[in-house]
């Protein structure tokens, strides 16, 4: 039924968007409570999914599993609220460490951006399920069981997930160390 609907929106059908709407706005609604714990951004990000979906209805021809697409939309918006959250949260830490740090320590911000950077770089080759995990858990404060209940996972599963994330982060950064160590051989040599 709902993959016949899906198909009418595709031509269009303001009907067939309604219905779609009835049937899946509930479901995606409690799915993005699940992870972001609020009412409001749950209902702003059921609402921008619905608005893509009609946007974009003419893609939605090729679509063969509604509930599995209409998920997938979901799950990207959140981890692209997620990323913005925690953009917005390391901003305003930055800001504030700013205002109360020593302007003469200009040396030692230089090193902590620097090596806040090459962290980031290395986060980035996390998995993406890692990347999130370790995210959720270090950068925004979030316990196992509240990550297990957001990815509806076992508690074991996360700390899984985070002991490996660890590891892989602490690999990057030996590796960043050891080539930076021969780049600064190299070039004491060459003088």
């Amino acid at each position: 039924m709902s993959n016949q609907l899906l198909q009418r929106v595709a031509r269009g059908d303001h009907d067939a968007f309604r219905l779609l709407f009835e049937e899946y706005a509930e479901k995606m609604h409690a799915a993005v409570y699940g992870y972001t714990k609020s009412q409001w951004v749950a209902e702003e990000l059921v609402q921008e999914m619905f608005i893509r979906l009609w946007k974009y209805r003419q893609q939605l021809e090729k679509v063969e599993d509604t509930s599995g697409y209409l998920y997938r939309m979901t799950f990207n918006l959140i981890n692209d609220w997620l990323k913005k959250t925690i953009n917005e949260k390391n901003i305003l830490e930055a800001v504030a460490h700013h205002k109360t740090s020593n302007p003469y320590d200009a040396e030692q911000q230089i090193r902590n951006d620097e090596l806040k950077r090459i962290l980031a770089a290395a986060i980035d080759q996390l998995p993406p399920q890692k990347k999130l995990i370790y995210q959720l858990n270090r950068e925004q404060g979030f316990s196992y069981q509240e990550i297990a209940q957001m990815l509806q996972l076992s508690p074991s599963t996360v700390k899984n997930h985070l002991v490996e994330a660890t590891k892989l982060l602490r690999t990057y950064l030996k590796n960043y160390s050891l080539s930076l160590a021969l780049v600064v051989v190299k070039i004491f040599l060459s003088n």
